[in-house]
This record gives structure tokens, C-alpha cells and sequence, in this order.
């Protein structure tokens, strides 16, 4: 009887080393995409914040309708913007639909990200008088400062003067 040599044979050799070069290619394709996953979830983050800048400039006064675009300059290179304002009567107010867009990546392939709001259309003065009540418009002529109002001058009393207040 013959006892069989301590060790591997060559198939058995061939076969480990493919399994572990499957193993290995497993293992770095999904080190790439985890890569490549994390470099657009930075840009994806890059441009909500971004957009979020924009809106918060845009929207912090009434902006003017129309349609501009531009880019972030050197700070943020290949981010660009676009930001549109229209009209809108949605909520049964005047108001202005503001939407800002930023832009990302090469060409054909680029990505965008939209935000969207809305800003009350200023109301002119003559507009605000007509919507007060009679109090609110008694209220307004009444002085801020806590004094009497002043007396028309056509024979009516005058309010009494205060101390040291000469005559």
C-alpha cells in the first residue's frame, strides 16, 4: 500500500486561486462603486446646497420676473445656475413661482437639481388702505408715542399741557 504524499495537487491549487481571484474582483468592484457612489452623493450634496444659497438670496426680496443663468465662478468650478421667475396664482394670491436649477457634470451626462418656491407679490399702498378695517385705520392715526392726538384748531379744547411745558 502506498501512503499519499502530504500537500496538494495542482488542481486543487488552480481551483483555490480562482476563487479567490472571483473573491478579489467581487471585492474591488464594489470597492469602485462604493467610490464612485460617495463622489456623486458629495456633488448631488454640493448642489442642494448651492441651490439652497441661491433661493435664500433670490427670495429675500421680490424678485424680478425673467429668466438668468450663470455660474458659481472659481470657488465651485463646473456648478452652474439657472434661476427662472413667473407668475403664479396657485393659492388664489398674486404671487411670483421662483425656480432655481444648478447644473453638474460633462455634456450630455450632465445632472441637475431644481428647487422650487414662492414669493407674495408686493401690495402697493393704495392696496393695503383699502383692505383695513375702520379700527385698523383709527389705530394708524392715533401717535405711536403714547400721546393724546392733537386737536383740530377750529374752537375745540386743547389738551392740557404738560409740566414744565411753557405757554
Amino acid at each position: 500500500m502506498r501512503r499519499a504524499s502530504p500537500g496538494f495537487t495542482l488542481l486543487e491549487v488552480l481551483v483555490a486561486m480562482c476563487i479567490i481571484a472571483i473573491a478579489f474582483g467581487a471585492i474591488y468592484r464594489a470597492q469602485a462603486q462604493g467610490i464612485t457612489m460617495t463622489g456623486e452623493a458629495r456633488d448631488v450634496t454640493k448642489a442642494g446646497l448651492l441651490a439652497q444659497d441661491k433661493m435664500a438670496v433670490l427670495t429675500s426680496s421680490v424678485p424680478q420676473y425673467g429668466l438668468r443663468r450663470g455660474n458659481f465662478g472659481s470657488q465651485w468650478p463646473g456648478f452652474s445656475w439657472e434661476e427662472r421667475v413667473t407668475g403664479a396664482t396657485e393659492f388664489g394670491a398674486e404671487m411670483r413661482h421662483v425656480q432655481v436649477t444648478v447644473f453638474w457634470g460633462p455634456g450630455d451626462a450632465a445632472r441637475r437639481l431644481a428647487l422650487e418656491g414662492y414669493v407674495l407679490e408686493p401690495v402697493a399702498e393704495e392696496d393695503k388702505d383699502k383692505d383695513k378695517t375702520d379700527e385698523e385705520a383709527a389705530a394708524d392715526k392715533k401717535p405711536s408715542n403714547g400721546q393724546q392726538p392733537k386737536a383740530p384748531a377750529s374752537g375745540t379744547k386743547k389738551p392740557p399741557a404738560d409740566e414744565g411745558d411753557e405757554e
